[in-house]
């Protein structure tokens, strides 16, 4: 009976030592898991950092760009209502809608955390809301700001210019100011000007969003 009692006690130890040695198998293998799951949390939200400043960068860009695009069509006006001479209209006061800037945006990290799943790696919720609120909401009402834009160049001052405005064959000015006084170039005039305007508040409040955004993420790394 004692022999018996004996190889029991063995059984139960050696029992007690595998299933040990499992549970410690499971804790360091969830732990060897959650390790790769924070590290690559962390490269996730350093390229949303880098996304983030890619934004802020293209952004300011465009509004400097902007700036002077409003600039030239407030001149533009000046010469209008001052009856300046001709050669007061350089070229780049006609073509400057040209040059228009538009925001294309840096979402590749967001999109891949998107498609993969990965949004789910974060595991701060209010940072999970505020990025789908940026890519998705913040981002489609700039690019309906930018589509009002350009459909109004593209559709109407491109073609105004092109079938209007005569350009000096030499000199950096127009031949005739007259094409610029009409009711119609007024009008396309001024609802530029105002878009811009209109736009360029929208990308200094993204900027703000952006800014806000990072410090966000750098208080979770």
């Amino acid at each position: 009976m004692a022999r018996k009692n004996k190889k029991l006690g063995q059984y139960f130890a050696e029992l007690m030592v595998v299933i040990v040695g499992i549970t410690i198998a499971f804790a360091l293998e969830s732990y060897s898991e959650n390790v790769k799951q924070d590290e690559k949390e962390a490269q996730y939200l350093r390229a949303l950092q880098a996304d983030l400043a890619n934004d802020i960068s293209e952004l300011k860009e465009h509004i400097d760009t902007t700036n002077q695009l409003i600039s030239l069509t407030g001149d533009m006006f000046k010469f209008i209502y001052m009856k300046a001479p001709v050669d007061s209209f350089s070229r780049r006061h006609v073509t400057a809608t040209y040059s228009t800037p538009y925001f294309s945006g840096n979402n590749g990290t967001y999109l891949s955390m998107i498609n993969s799943g990965d949004l789910n790696l974060l595991s701060d919720f209010e940072l999970r809301q505020a990025l789908v609120k940026y890519y998705t909401l913040s981002y489609s009402d700039l690019r309906r700001a930018d589509k009002f834009v350009d459909e109004l160049v593209s559709n109407s001052m491109y073609p105004y210019i092109l079938k209007n405005v005569a350009f000096h064959p030499i000199e950096d000015r127009i031949e005739d100011s007259t094409p610029l006084k009409t009711n119609e170039a007024i009008n396309l005039m001024g609802s530029y000007f105002n878009m811009l305007a209109n736009r360029n508040e929208k990308y200094d409040e993204l900027v703000d969003v952006c800014k806000a955004l990072d410090k966000l993420i750098s208080s979770k790394l």
